[in-house]
């Protein structure tokens, strides 16, 4: 029966109800481990882990590494601990059908796919989406926060621009290359938000800036989207993919990483998706560590009634990926 589903591709509510519940398990198991691979590890530690690196490598002087630092600092340092418990012959994701060549392959297309450029929060669908209406919400107050900044020390970043020239080198050199998102003939997007656009580059992330001095404005603001872009991905996607992934990988008889597992695996699945969630340490507004400026946490704050109606606690919005 399983072999027939899968192999059919065909099942509905209004055929055998045991098949039916059976595709709906398969389809939770599929978007489970899509959602790990690309959206969680890709978008989120990989993606991220290039703009910490380059950061690091190019930024001393310039007031850029005071803004992205609070948010960038953990992410190298917990892929470089976590690979082998993740990745490898005995990590969680050795449990999927996914060999390491494919598994390495779908998140390097995927990553394809990830560019700063012209980058927002997909758009709601229904009054009901309240992912998109939170991440909009978010994503406003950012780039507030991110002009705001930018007005303070805009002189110096200025003054020091040849750091975000090579930044920008480093970015584009080291990115994986472009791969657009294609739909079958006939179908559209119901949001381009989240969708890279040509550039002309065969490399996934675009150049920031083709200057070492005096700026323009264009590049100025090329800066600010790639800031805001960086920290939205460290923080609130980061962070919804792995807080929220219980509601799914934590119950294995509801989403798992295999059709079939044993004990073991359930057991190793469940550790896993628990240890994600149960580190308590780096958040935004409790600014452990004191170094995320008090205007982003009063901006946010301002609005805490407006993400309350939408189904989100602020107190649970991470700072950085160190998890």
């Amino acid at each position: 029966e399983n072999k027939e589903i899968i192999e059919s591709g065909t099942a509905s509510p209004e055929g055998d109800s045991s098949s039916w519940e059976k595709a709906k398990e398969y389809f939770r198991i599929a978007e489970f481990i899509d959602g790990q691979v690309k959206g969680h590890l890709g978008r989120g530690h990989i993606n991220v882990g290039q703009y910490a690196i380059a950061l690091y490598r190019n930024f001393q002087k310039s007031p850029i590494l005071k803004l992205l630092h609070p948010h960038l600092k953990g992410v190298t340092a917990i892929n470089s601990f976590g690979k082998d418990i993740i990745f490898g012959a005995k990590g969680v994701l050795s449990l999927t059908p996914l060999t390491d060549i494919s598994l390495i392959t779908a998140i390097k297309d995927d990553l394809g796919s990830c560019d700063w450029a012209k980058w927002s929060p997909r758009e709601s669908v229904s009054d009901q989406h309240s992912y998109a209406k939170i991440q909009n919400l978010y994503w406003k107050i950012l780039e507030e926060y991110i002009d705001e900044f930018f007005s303070t020390y805009l002189d110096k970043i200025k003054l020091d621009w040849k750091e975000v020239y090579f930044f920008s080198r480093d970015l584009v050199d080291h990115s994986v290359p472009l791969l657009l998102p294609t739909l079958a003939e006939g179908e559209e997007w119901y949001s381009r938000n989240e969708i890279p656009k040509a550039s002309g580059s065969q490399k996934a992330v675009s150049e920031i800036t083709d200057v070492l001095v005096d700026p323009p404005d264009e590049h100025i603001e090329n800066l600010k989207q790639v800031c805001a872009y960086a920290i939205y991905h460290a923080t609130i996607w980061h962070d919804w993919r792995n807080d929220y992934q219980n509601d799914y990988g934590g119950e294995v008889d509801y989403a798992r990483l295999s059709i079939e597992y044993t004990v073991k695996e359930a057991s190793f699945q469940l550790f896993i998706v628990n240890i994600l969630n149960s580190i308590k340490h780096g958040y935004i507004l409790k600014n452990e560590e004191k170094d995320i400026p008090v205007s982003f946490i009063s901006k946010l704050k301002a609005r805490d009634y407006d993400f309350s109606q939408l189904g989100y606690d602020l107190k649970d919005l991470r700072s950085q990926i160190n998890i």
